[in-house]
């Protein structure tokens, strides 16, 4: 590790009696907030039994974050945590539980979808909107004039609180209602009638919900089908028709259809056959969780994780990826970033890092990417940085700007450790740079192309990615990789992938050109035209600007032979002056007419070689 600058990272002891009094008073984001700061040594000794201790606090108290970092330490063994899967789905599956019913609750003022939103990507931050942005003008704008797709945007956004726009159910159920009724969107209309069904923004009318259900199912909404049969078997008790509503969902790729009719196998209220029917529960549970599904994915983690189901394996580390997944859909959790981009954007550094060390805590990727990046930012030190991209890129599913990150850092520990130390890190970069280029980033190839170029093997299996192998040149593994990166940029800006091939291919032609004795000579004849050039230009243009002198003309007083004399000996020297520049002017002319001709053909034969 390197080291830390203790000076900016210290933490005062009232901050640090504050904290502790609050978690005493059973305030387990502050007990979380202690467990980090032990852990990881950012303003306070590292002590790993304190920052056990405090997490232990945490998650007895039910905390939802406390809880997941727990169950994620177990999972990876970090910190001090022994690796242990069993212990680890014990902590995920009562957040699982809670986040099941949270995700009912989602309506809810502190409840938000999390948002992917990565402070160092310029693109993320610039697609953000609010109710004062141009953006959401826009949409409005358009909403008015009977856009459906911008009236449906709104209610989105209004409704779930996307990109920033603060939640407002009252105005989403306005633009969903007109959309539904004026407009006929399916969409719309499913939305709509859920929301008078449950009472949410609107006046409870289960009459006109269900008329609007029938009709989105009729125009072809697959959630409406689903919203049908909860229709009927809610409020109706026809388990019949809710069962027939449900297939028809669940057959059409619907996960809550899926998962109501594994609740419906599970409790036996499947008409035909009105048993309990475990294993055909599972199997909805579990096509519903590959799309999802919150509910379904607790249910199908309990199943693997005990293994007690016939025809089903014990798998504790497939349940416990199950529920993690669902961990960090919570809303609550989705809250807590949100907090820290409102903070980062009203240039409140520290309490965005906060905010975004709680939440990274929990093994969100991307709360440990923006906290590493915030470390950055604020120089707080490498130990910062590396204990978030480190934890960032442990994830199934890092981002590339982290690995770029991790690559850099080993990269330049390798150039300047030991040996062995310096092979060890150059592998790791290597891993890190190809998973980047894995996701796509171009300049993960980029630096692929650089290691490749600095003598680094890359392992088969990435080469085999790019079309190369190992008995490839190290040129034409560089040339493969750079030419996948350009594919991948913006065809018309001059990129350093564009740039590094164009100097690659023009390397490679003018080497071929060096092995023929006639292309050889024009090369060396193309070096001499550019000295010829860069001599004779100047000296013509010299002649052109100071010009002959002129003549004298004959005045009427003197002798006539004087004059005589003096204008023979005056026209002498100016012919000679004359027929000197002359000559002087046409070899010019000759030099670099060859120069020109020496310099095309040699342009020509080098592009001739570069296609």
């Amino acid at each position: 590790m390197l080291p830390v600058d203790e000076a900016q990272t210290n933490i005062s002891s009232s901050s640090l009696a504050f904290l502790q009094v609050s978690s005493c008073f059973g305030n387990h984001r502050a007990s979380l907030l202690l467990a980090a700061t032990h852990m990881s040594g950012l303003g306070l000794p590292v002590s790993r039994v304190q920052g056990h201790v405090y997490s232990l606090i945490g998650a007895l108290g039910d905390d939802r974050f406390a809880l997941m970092h727990v169950g994620y330490k177990h999972s990876l063994g970090a910190d001090g945590f022994p690796k242990d899967l069993d212990v680890a789905y014990g902590y995920y599956s009562n957040v699982g539980a809670q986040s099941s019913i949270d995700h009912s609750q989602a309506h809810e003022m502190e409840q938000y979808i999390p948002e992917h939103i990565y402070l160092s990507n310029e693109e993320d931050l610039k697609s953000l909107t609010h109710e004062s942005s141009d953006v959401f003008q826009y949409l409005e704008f358009q909403a008015e004039r009977g856009d459906v797709e911008a009236q449906r945007r709104l209610g989105i956004m209004l409704y779930w609180g996307h990109n920033r726009v603060s939640k407002d159910i009252a105005s989403a159920v306005k633009w969903f209602e007109r959309s539904a009724v004026e407009m006929k969107d399916p969409s719309a209309m499913y939305d709509y009638s859920i929301l008078l069904m449950k009472g949410q923004g609107v006046k409870r009318n289960y009459t006109r919900g269900f008329r609007l259900l029938k009709e989105a199912a009729a125009l072809g909404s697959i959630n409406a089908l689903n919203g049908l049969g909860w229709y009927h078997g809610k409020i109706r008790k026809d388990y019949k028709n809710a069962v027939k509503y449900f297939e028809q969902a669940a057959s059409n790729g619907s996960d809550d259809g899926m998962f109501n009719l594994g609740i419906y196998h599970l409790t036996g209220k499947i008409p035909d056959r009105p048993w309990r029917n475990e294993s055909a529960a599972f199997q909805q549970f579990l096509n519903a969780s590959r799309l999802g599904h919150v509910g379904a994915s607790v249910e199908a983690a309990w199943y693997l994780s005990t293994g007690n189901l016939e025809g089903v394996s014990q798998d504790v580390e497939r349940a416990v990826i199950m529920l993690r997944k669902v961990c960090e859909q919570n809303g609550h959790l989705g809250f807590m970033v949100r907090e820290g981009l409102q903070a980062f954007l009203q240039d409140s550094r520290e309490e965005a890092l906060l905010k975004y060390i709680l939440a990274a805590e929990t093994g969100l990727t991307v709360a440990q990417t923006n906290a590493a990046h915030l470390c950055e930012e604020l120089s707080l030190g490498y130990d910062c940085q590396w204990r978030y991209y480190n934890y960032s890129i442990l994830n199934s599913q890092p981002h590339p700007s982290a690995l770029l990150k991790m690559g850099d850092y080993y990269s330049s520990r390798g150039s300047r450790g030991a040996r062995e130390d310096s092979l060890s890190s150059a592998e790791r970069a290597v891993s890190m740079y190809s998973r980047a280029a894995h996701a796509g980033s171009p300049q993960g190839m980029y630096s692929l192309a650089a290691l490749a170029q600095r003598g680094h093997i890359l392992p088969a299996a990435i080469l085999h990615s790019f079309n190369a192998s190992l008995q490839d040149e190290p040129d034409s593994v560089m040339e493969k990789i750079l030419r996948r990166c350009v594919e991948m940029e913006d065809e018309e800006a001059i990129t350093p992938c564009s740039l590094a091939l164009l100097g690659l291919q023009t390397g490679k032609a003018l080497r071929k050109m060096t092995q023929n004795g006639a292309q050889l000579l024009l090369a060396y004849a193309s070096l001499l035209s550019v000295f010829v050039l860069a001599v004779i230009m100047p000296l013509q243009s010299h002649f052109g600007s100071a010009g002959f002198p002129p003549r004298r003309r004959r005045t009427s007083s003197g002798s006539p032979y004087e004059s005589r004399e003096e204008g023979d000996g005056a026209e002498g020297g100016r012919w000679l002056t004359e027929n000197g520049e002359l000559w002087l002017r046409q070899a010019g002319d000759v030099a670099v007419t060859v120069a020109g001709v020496c310099l095309c053909v040699f342009w020509i034969t080098l592009v001739y070689h570069l296609l």
